[in-house]
């Protein structure tokens, strides 16, 4: 014998409301949660580098080493689980007291060298700090090194670093500096690296580290017209 069931569905307009509501959630919501994902990559990365930079210095205050480094790598394609993505790598470096005065003896400055091959009288092989840092390009490109010892006699930077100008900030003006932003930024893209003042394109998020060869470090971040603490 037949039962009566009551038996409820969707009709196709409630159907299409349903998707019209859920497209419209997605279309408001996808582009602030793009952008707070790119604001959290760029704020992470810089906090990694600000604690690369004073953790090495802190290393030589402690005695662990009398001569450190900080080592990037910096707007490169590295190679992770799901393919290849644009980033920065990230050392700390530290030199034994042995090697250091080997160097000094045979007359060899304990120059900042950037080359990752360990080799006799150099740097450990174990790195200290090792960081890779996914979409983060900063406004240097490939090698670039801080180098600090414990007294300030052997502070040196190189390469790009070393030839920074100065940039005015809030509280006077650096050349000892990093700034850091997206690798999916259009303008840092298309150059490949981040742009260093607001008419070259500068955009948010972005973050400057400032350090001395004292071992203070600060970070800054870009309102998209000043450095702001």
């Amino acid at each position: 014998m037949l039962q009566d069931q009551d038996i409820k569905g969707f009709t196709l307009l409630e159907l299409l409301v349903v998707i019209a509501i859920v497209s419209l959630v997605t279309a408001i919501g996808l582009p602030n949660f793009n952008s707070w994902k790119t604001e959290r990559e760029v704020r992470v990365g810089a906090e990694k580098i600000a604690q690369v930079l004073s953790g090495v210095n802190a290393q030589t205050k402690r005695g662990t080493f009398p001569y450190v480094q900080m080592h990037i790598n910096a707007n490169i394609s590295i190679s992770g689980v799901a393919g290849n993505y644009p980033g920065t790598v990230v050392l700390g470096r530290g030199m034994t007291r042995t090697n250091l005065s080997k160097k000094l003896n045979s007359g060899k400055f304990p120059d900042c060298d950037t080359n990752l091959r360990t080799v006799a009288g150099s740097w450990e092989a174990e790195p200290t700090y090792e960081y890779k840092l996914k979409n983060i390009y900063l406004h240097v490109k490939n090698i670039n090194a801080v180098c600090y010892s414990a007294d300030e006699t052997y502070y040196a930077t190189t390469d790009e670093i070393n030839k920074n100008k100065n940039i005015i900030l809030n509280q006077g003006s650096t050349d000892q500096y990093i700034i850091v932003c997206s690798a999916t930024e259009p303008n840092a893209k298309s150059a490949g690296k981040c742009p260093v003042t607001k008419s070259a394109g500068l955009k948010r998020p972005a973050y400057l580290i400032e350090w001395s060869r004292f071992g203070n470090v600060k970070r800054h971040k870009w309102n998209g017209d000043d450095w702001i603490r």
